[in-house]
């Protein structure tokens, strides 16, 4: 006999935070280091893993609705990031828990906008400054800290790396909604 069933996004982020808290490498930065989550609907289904109370739809900078990709009020948004240090939560920005008592051994959870069928992963950088992408991955490059993209297969793109060639302000002549780029992270 064979199933099939199909999953709400909703349902799907569930899925995806349950996994990402029971990952080995959630459990070691958790006990032994820090656990950075940042802010996204399906991130805030892993601060609700967590026990934290946060309302998914309040829990993104941006969104894409109706083709438009628009910026979240402000002052409606959860509080993120989601700084664990050693399983106890504090409250640090995502640069005070990069630079403050780091540990190499920290896992940056952060959610992405695309991924393809090799594992490639596509994370909207939008604003003058690039937004979180921007804040954390020179610290992850060079410091061998671990970033965890947690992404449903409902934003699958045929490739990533042609994606992002075609994203940035500078590259798009009209653009619905607010300019943005795309950051590109390769499977490894």
């Amino acid at each position: 006999m064979k199933a099939a069933f199909t999953l709400t996004p909703a349902e799907s982020k569930r899925l995806i935070a349950k996994g990402v808290i029971n990952s080995e490498e959630f459990k070691k930065a958790k006990s032994n280091a820090r656990v950075i989550v940042l802010s996204g609907t399906t991130n805030a289904y892993i601060a609700q893993e967590l026990g934290i109370h946060v309302r998914p739809e309040r829990s993104s900078a941006g969104i894409s609705s109706k083709g438009v990709l628009c910026v979240t009020d402000p002052e409606q948004r959860e509080k993120f990031p989601i700084v664990l240090d050693k399983e106890q939560r504090v409250e640090k920005t995502l640069t005070e828990a990069l630079e403050e008592n780091f540990h190499p051994g920290t896992l940056i959870i952060k959610g992405g906008n695309a991924i393809d069928a090799e594992g490639n992963v596509g994370v909207i950088t939008a604003g003058f400054d690039g937004g979180n992408v921007a804040r954390f991955i020179g610290t992850a490059t060079s410091q061998g800290v671990k970033v965890l993209f947690a992404v449903g297969l409902e934003k699958t793109v045929s490739s990533v790396q042609e994606s992002c060639k075609a994203a940035g302000a500078r590259t798009i002549d009209n653009s619905m909604g607010a300019d943005f780029g795309m950051f590109f992270s390769p499977i490894l």
